[in-house]
C-alpha cells in the first residue's frame, strides 16, 4: 500500500481471516515442503502478522486515498451472493455479483478454526 502511486485513489477488499487458520495454512504449507514447523518461530510469525495486520489497518485508516470494504473470509464462504453483491455495490454496481459468488468454493475451506492442531475459534479480526 505504501509503495502505490499517491495521485491515485484506491479500492481495497480487506478479507479478514481468523489468525489461527492463517497459522495452520502457513503449518500446512510447511509440512508440505518438507519443513518440519517450529513452535517458536510459529509464534514469531503470529506476533508479525498482528503487527502487520495493525499497521495495514492504520494505514487505510490514515490515508484518505483508500476507501476499504472489510470482508470477513467465513461469512464470504458462507454467504457468497450477499459478499458478491457488497463487493459489487463498493467497487462498481455493474459487476456480476452472480458470476463473482458462483467462483467461490467452500470445499477449498479446509483450516477452520477449532479444527485439527487445537485452534482457537472466535479471533476473527485478522485477514490473510
Amino acid at each position: 500500500l505504501k509503495d502505490l502511486p499517491p495521485d491515485n485513489r484506491y479500492r481495497v477488499l480487506f478479507v479478514e481471516r481468523d489468525l489461527e487458520e492463517v497459522m495452520a495454512s502457513q503449518a500446512k504449507m510447511l509440512e508440505r515442503r518438507g519443513q518440519a514447523a517450529d513452535p517458536a518461530a510459529e509464534e514469531d510469525l503470529r506476533q508479525a502478522f498482528v503487527r502487520h495486520l495493525a499497521e495495514v489497518r492504520e494505514r487505510l485508516r490514515r490515508d484518505e486515498r483508500f476507501a476499504v470494504l472489510y470482508l470477513n473470509h467465513r461469512e464470504v464462504l458462507g454467504d457468497p451472493a450477499g459478499a458478491a453483491r457488497r463487493i459489487a455495490a463498493f467497487c462498481d454496481p455493474g459487476l456480476d455479483a452472480r458470476a463473482m459468488a458462483a467462483v467461490v468454493d467452500p470445499a477449498l475451506y479446509r483450516n477452520r478454526a477449532g479444527e485439527g492442531r487445537g485452534t482457537k475459534t472466535g479471533a476473527t479480526d485478522h485477514a490473510s
